[in-house]
């Protein structure tokens, strides 16, 4: 049986997403700009909404939603036509790996592989030393 908060919880963010999908919200045009022409994106066809992942190859939390919840918006949003995702990266300098596994997914990025390194940077997310990151790489 589901409990009654359960469902408070996945309402609000039922509806931001409908929000997103459905509306243009006037804040969402306001503020400083940053480019994002270069960097890595998945789409299929002309999106009206854009989702811009910033996140750090090393970081826990990052790992956690590159692994769990971005294989759904991609199933459900980008595969759909609906969002188009570009990955932003910022390696942090408390993630002694962060920094070179960035520049092996742009590496990768280079030669048109950018989206399966990212996979596989976040699925051995424990094991990001310098020495490992050509193997990932064959």
């Amino acid at each position: 049986m589901r409990s009654a908060r359960s469902g408070a919880v996945r309402f609000p963010f039922a509806l931001a997403l409908v929000f997103a999908l459905g509306a243009t919200p006037a804040v969402a045009m306001k503020g400083p700009k940053i480019s994002v022409a270069d960097d890595p994106s998945q789409k299929e066809g002309t999106p009206s909404l854009v989702l811009v992942e910033v996140s750090d190859f090393q970081c826990p939390y990052c790992g956690e939603g590159a692994r769990e919840v971005l294989p759904k918006v991609v199933e459900r949003y980008v595969h759909t036509g609906k969002v188009e995702l570009i990955f932003l990266d910022l390696p942090l300098t408390m993630h002694s790996n962060a920094m070179k596994a960035a520049e092996a997914a742009a590496c990768a990025g280079e030669q048109g592989k950018f989206w399966p390194m990212h996979d596989l940077l976040f699925a051995n997310q424990h094991a990001l030393a310098p020495d490992r990151l050509p193997v990932y790489a064959e």
